[in-house]
């Protein structure tokens, strides 16, 4: 999938300070998906901060707020404190998170046209990781989410998030 999600685009990263969101941007997905990933990839070239609510098979929590929330469970699935918007769909989102937050950065088209082809790759070579609840995970509801500084495209960084995801600890990226 790179050149996406390795760097911040240039119009993002010169933007005034003052223009970065205030409120929460919530994401709930789960780290195996390849739409969720299309996401995270435009998060990252956005250089936004999102609390990230894991929804993995048999999640406990955060699926539940999905289905309370949007009528369904399906991933990712946004809100956004800042404007009061809530939504499905990886293109609409990252369409939304340019156009709310781009700066005036262009939506990479490649983000949306390869997902069909490569977002399935990393998902086929971890074996599903990030996929499912770990069965004794405890609950983390009602405490604050853990910080984790990464990019999309890190291997290494995709460990931890499949760790967080399949012990549903939110987490903010």
């Amino acid at each position: 999938r790179l050149p996406f999600g390795t760097t911040v685009d240039p119009e993002c990263a010169a933007r005034d300070p003052s223009s970065v969101p205030s409120g929460k941007i919530i994401l709930y997905e789960f780290e195996a998906c390849p739409f969720c990933r299309r996401v995270r990839e435009a998060l990252t070239q956005l250089d936004l901060t999102v609390e990230v609510r894991p929804c993995p098979k048999d999640a406990r929590t955060h699926r539940a707020q999905v289905q309370t929330l949007g009528g369904k469970q399906s991933f990712p699935f946004l809100v956004d404190e800042n404007t009061g918007v809530s939504m499905y769909e990886s293109e609409d989102i990252v369409r939304y998170l340019y156009h709310e937050y781009g700066a005036g950065a262009a939506v990479p088209e490649g983000i949306i046209s390869t997902t069909a082809l490569t977002g399935w790759m990393p998902t086929l070579f971890r074996a599903g990781r990030g996929m499912t609840r770990y069965p004794t995970a405890v609950s983390f509801e009602g405490k604050r989410p853990l910080t984790l500084y990464n990019y999309e495209e890190n291997q290494f960084a995709r460990l931890v998030r499949e760790a967080l995801c399949e012990l549903e600890v939110p987490y903010a990226l």
